[in-house]
């Protein structure tokens, strides 16, 4: 566990002297190899420190937890805001996991105020539907290009005579879960016959 204080105690009560917001924030990642990941979330929390207003009091980074085959880990932070709105905003940056407000216990907001954090929250979220929207119809592309690809693969593997799954799996370097669908398809356009345990390309009708 990684665990550092920025700021001396006597430096956050001046700060809440001067009507700065203090909280405690959660940050998780995920990724590999283990080391590379502490140091990306490590490097993702003293960010930060680069954003106008805010100061860090202090951070733990959590020992990360191997599961499936990646790790993940978690940073508790505590920070000081200079204002209420730049915490919200510090929250569509950073997006952390869970945040706990400690001081101070009530806050007035001014309607300019709520106006302008919600019309920026708007902004945000018209944001990320144009990126989802622009990485789903990237994805689609991916993965027609993909389906063509296996089916010319599989109509060359198909040419040389009537083949088992396990034959294609050999010949085309996928296993059969990657490429059964573009079987389905091609049997549906008549392309492809099973004959017994084999799969073959139909044959068409002499003239």
């Amino acid at each position: 566990m990684i665990s550092k204080k920025l700021l001396k105690d006597k430096e956050v009560k001046q700060k809440l002297s001067e009507d700065w917001v203090k909280a405690r924030i959660l940050l998780e990642m995920i990724g590999k190899p283990k080391d590379f990941l502490v140091q990306k979330l490590e490097e993702h929390i003293l960010n930060a420190e680069k954003v106008d207003g805010v100061k860090i009091i202090s951070y733990e980074i959590e020992e990360p937890e191997e599961k499936e085959q990646f790790f993940s880990t978690f940073a508790e932070v505590e920070l000081l805001f200079k204002d209420q709105t730049r915490l919200i905003y510090f929250c569509f940056e950073f997006l952390p996991a869970h945040i706990e407000i400690t001081d101070p216990e009530e806050f007035l907001f001014t309607a300019k105020d709520l106006t302008d954090i919600l019309n920026d929250l708007i902004i945000k979220l018209h944001s990320w539907d144009k990126t989802v929207r622009v990485i789903n119809e990237q994805n689609k592309i991916l993965y027609n290009n993909q389906s063509v690809l296996i089916e010319n693969m599989l109509y060359l593997s198909l040419r040389t005579g009537p083949k088992t799954i396990q034959q294609l799996e050999r010949d085309i370097g996928l296993p059969s879960k990657s490429f059964w669908d573009v079987v389905d398809k091609m049997k549906k356009k008549g392309l492809i016959v099973e004959e017994g345990s084999k799969l073959a390309l139909a044959r068409r009708p002499s003239n």
